[in-house]
């Protein structure tokens, strides 16, 4: 009996043993496992990652050189070309890249290749170079390159800042930004240019200037030499605001000014020191009473106590001077960047002043008090806008080109045509 137990517990221990020792044999295998981060599948990665990349090459450099910035100075720079009037601020413009298609569709080439440098001359202006030779185009200058008997063209010389961006044939302009504004700002060409809707308007001006214009010069063509005089002065200030209109309309007359990039139209303020005088002179002509001593002593007035003898109206002499002498500061304020602008403003209007003071309050003779008082409130009225304009203009910056056309188009309506029109249309002259 205690055999058959002995054997019995012999056998256990026996099959116990030969278990812990597959369990110790499979934990001695998975330690061998260290092998697992050398496997052969897995150095095969890294040589993945260091295959070549020659089917994906890096995109090319963009065909021209550097991007120039405007002087900070001089309003919003080329990193933030938009104003935004509200926030009173230059953001930046939204760029899809650099827009060839400006000198594409001037020269008819898909792509052209340029280079672009600033201009020594301005620090506003950017130079752009085009390579005509790749476009199949004849440009402007004389074979360049100097090969054989061709000589150096004015772009090749070293001494031409041009050379800088020429090629073996170039020709070059200056262009705009290349970038869009964002919603509800503006670009300064948007604001200092002449765009569509201005153009019209100035159009519209020089049509309605040049039929009355003709319509005066007809009046005073039919008159008699001896009362053809005021009619001739009506239609003289016609034909010269007609003619600076026209300038305008031919995109001319303008300055572009450094600091806010704007088209200052010089051209009416020259046209103005022409025509005011000569308004003012008809009107003194109508406060002397009209008749034919207006016309044979235009600039004279009878000497008190020797009504025979004629003297120079010194009135006269005084709103000539006084009227080019506003006008004139108005013009070169407008060219200064700084406060003295305002300087300049206030001087045209201590200008104005004596102006209105004379016309306002002369009293004319019974026959010519209606058409007085219709020709000297009309132009009091219509010279008192400029200043207005001019601070709003000028002065602060708030009115755009488009706007200054259509207001200078009803000012010259009113201070041009209606003014001329009853010049030669009221029997003030009899």
């Amino acid at each position: 009996m205690m055999f058959i137990v002995g054997t019995c517990i012999a056998l256990a221990q026996a099959d116990y043993g030969a278990e812990d020792g597959g369990y110790a044999g499979q934990d001695s295998g998975y330690t061998q496992d260290a092998g697992y981060g050398t496997a052969p599948g897995y150095t095969e990665q890294s040589d993945y990652q260091a295959q070549p990349t020659a089917a994906y090459p890096e995109p090319k450099p963009p065909t021209y050189i550097t991007t120039v910035e405007r002087p900070g100075t001089c309003g919003c720079n080329r990193h933030s070309p938009c104003f935004d009037r509200k926030a009173n601020k230059c953001v930046k413009a939204i760029c899809d890249g650099y827009d060839a298609r400006t000198f594409a569709m001037k020269k008819g080439s898909a792509a052209p290749s340029f280079k672009m440098i600033n201009d020594p001359n301005d620090p506003n202006t950017i130079i752009i170079g085009v390579d005509t030779l790749a476009m199949g185009v004849v440009d402007d200058d004389e074979p360049t390159g100097g090969v054989g008997d061709v000589p150096l063209s004015g772009n090749d010389a070293a001494t031409n800042p041009y050379s800088k961006v020429a090629y073996g044939d170039s020709y070059y302009e200056t262009v705009c930004l290349p970038c869009r504004c964002p919603a509800h700002t503006h670009r300064c060409d948007d604001f200092n240019q002449l765009r569509k809707w201005g153009t019209i308007v100035v159009i519209l001006e020089f049509i309605l200037l040049l039929i009355f214009a003709t319509l005066f010069t007809y009046e005073a063509w039919i008159r008699t030499a001896e009362t053809r005089m005021w009619y001739a002065v009506a239609a003289s200030v016609n034909v010269i605001a007609t003619c600076a209109v026209l300038i305008v309309m031919l995109d001319g007359g303008y300055y572009v000014r450094c600091w806010d990039q704007r088209n200052f139209y010089w051209i009416r303020y020259v046209e103005w020191m022409l025509t005011a005088p000569q308004v003012l002179w008809v009107i003194q002509a109508v406060a002397r009473g009209g008749g034919p001593e207006t016309r044979e002593h235009p600039f004279g007035v009878r000497q008190p106590g020797n009504p025979l003898n004629f003297i120079i109206d010194a009135n006269l002499v005084l709103l000539m001077v006084a009227s080019v002498m506003m006008i004139a500061s108005g013009m070169i304020g407008s060219f200064i960047e700084d406060g003295t602008k305002w300087a300049f403003f206030a001087f045209g209007i201590l200008c104005f002043i004596p102006i209105f003071c004379i016309v306002y309050g002369t009293v004319p003779p019974g026959n010519t008090a209606l058409a007085y008082q219709l020709m000297s409130r009309l132009i009091l009225f219509t010279w008192s806008m400029y200043p207005i304009l001019w601070f709003f203009d000028e002065g602060l910056g708030l009115v755009s080109i488009d706007v200054e056309a259509l207001i200078f188009c009803l000012l010259s309506l009113l201070g041009k045509i209606v003014f001329g029109a009853l010049v030669v249309f009221i029997p003030w002259q009899n």
